[in-house]
């Protein structure tokens, strides 16, 4: 299709206006000053270990292409400790626009960079807003170093006295090449965990120092510090308490509820403590070579205790013997916890109550059919009376059932469901006690 000239003119002078006048809005967008968002930022920032603390560089702001409000002033730089910390303004003006490097020597929160904490930082650009004051840049992404883990303070030791607590260890072991150009050990921090919470900066390289106010419930964090860096904590523990009188006249018995010990309470007139008895720990043992806590706390004053806790079977054998320790628990105005010594021991033994009589199997119609007589019992108040019966059935393939009966059941009948040889065993029950176990074997399918 052919166009007419002026037609042809008449459209190149729309198009020549359109362009014109989309420079002329390009120019004037161009020509307005950057706001905060969109300001150039610093870049590249880095951080380095350095023997006075840590060294933060980073690269001026690209303003290449970039229509800025006034000239780029000065620097703004943040600071972050830990992964989990929040952002801090360490300088809020560097004052000089053409430093782009500085060296951090406040040592974070605590005055000391410390051993395995990251360090981060961020550097913003202050610029001149053309109307006497300035505006700020969006920060830099950050920049990271983790503080060097300078050795710690080794071989800790203490001693609870009269005068105090005193404190002693080794001092950390420089002689690492690798270690070569640290600064040098310039003393060492002692925290004070406890009722008397407190720091001590010791500006010295002694590895001694007491704690005039210390006792043994406090423990104690030590730092190695090097100028601006300080090593992690090494720990004190808290010290041994002052020994506290135990029980005595520890005896025991079988009850028809349990195995029951007695004992004195702890004679408490010549100690110099205020603490009083709270509860008692009661210690067991039973063909073992060592005492367990059978008991942590009774929670009670009570100088007498029933155990009735049996072990995994569910009942106390006839016959079996249990050796028995008792420990005394303090407690202060502190809610402190001491505990004596264990008591001498003394020993329990389960009475002999009676088996089943005359348990007997027998194969009838495919099924085994057993039989017993009731034990004959004639004893005083302390044995319990006959509650039941349990009975072991293992299978040929060697796996065991547990049946519970009652008193007045004195026969069974088993399936046995497969050829092979039955074991059968039998105990009476009286509560928690049982008497030793009657046997009987029962073959099905052999000749």
């Amino acid at each position: 299709m052919q166009y007419p000239a002026h037609t042809i003119r008449k459209h190149l002078g729309l198009s020549l206006l359109v362009a014109i006048g989309g420079l002329l809005t390009a120019m004037a967008v161009s020509l307005l000053p950057a706001s905060g968002n969109t300001l150039p930022k610093p870049s590249d920032v880095e951080v380095e270990v350095v023997s006075t603390g840590m060294k933060v560089t980073w690269e001026e702001p690209d303003t290449s292409n970039a229509t800025l409000p006034g000239q780029l002033l000065s620097y703004k730089v943040e600071r972050k400790e830990g992964l989990s910390g929040e952002w801090e303004s360490f300088i809020d003006d560097t004052k000089s626009s053409a430093s782009t490097s500085l060296i951090d020597t406040t040592g974070g929160t605590s005055g000391r960079f410390h051993a395995g904490r990251a360090y981060y930082y961020r550097v913003s650009a202050i610029y001149d807003d053309g109307n006497d004051g300035s505006t700020t840049s969006n920060p830099s992404h950050h920049g990271v170093r983790v503080a060097p883990s300078y050795p710690m303070p080794t071989d800790l030791d203490r001693d609870d006295t009269t005068n105090g607590t005193e404190l002693e260890w080794v001092p950390p072991d420089l002689s690492s090449p690798s270690l070569d150009g640290i600064p040098a050990l310039s003393g060492y921090q002692v925290n004070v965990n406890g009722s008397s919470g407190s720091t001590h900066t010791l500006a010295s390289t002694a590895s001694t120092w007491t704690h005039s106010s210390g006792d043994f419930k406090d423990d104690y964090e030590i730092i190695a510090i090097y100028g601006k860096f300080e090593s992690r904590e090494a720990r004190f523990d808290q010290g041994t308490p002052p020994p506290v009188p135990a029980p005595t006249n520890l005896s025991g018995s079988a009850k028809n509820q349990g195995l029951e010990i007695t004992w004195d309470a702890p004679d408490t007139s010549d100690i110099d403590l205020d603490i009083d008895i709270v509860g008692y720990e009661i210690l067991r043992r039973r063909a073992k070579p060592a005492f367990e806590t059978h008991d942590s706390n009774t929670n009670s004053t009570s100088t007498t205790y029933l155990d009735n806790l049996t072990e995994s079977n569910g009942f106390f054998i006839a016959g079996q013997e249990y050796s028995y320790q008792v420990r005394a628990i303090y407690k202060d105005d502190d809610h402190y916890e001491y505990r004596s010594d264990p008591s001498d021991s003394a020993t329990v033994s389960v009475p002999n109550y009676l088996k089943p009589d005359n348990f007997s199997s027998d194969v009838s119609g495919g099924d085994i059919e057993l039989e017993w007589d009731a034990p004959t019992i004639s004893w005083n108040a302390n044995r319990h009376g006959l509650t039941g019966y349990r009975l072991t059935i293992t299978t040929p393939s060697n796996t065991s059932t547990t049946v519970s009966l009652g008193t007045g059941t004195t026969s069974y009948t088993y399936d046995p469901g497969a050829n092979g040889t039955y074991t059968f065993q039998i105990a009476a029950i009286y509560f928690i006690f049982s008497s030793g176990f009657d046997s009987t074997l029962e073959s099905i399918g052999s000749e």
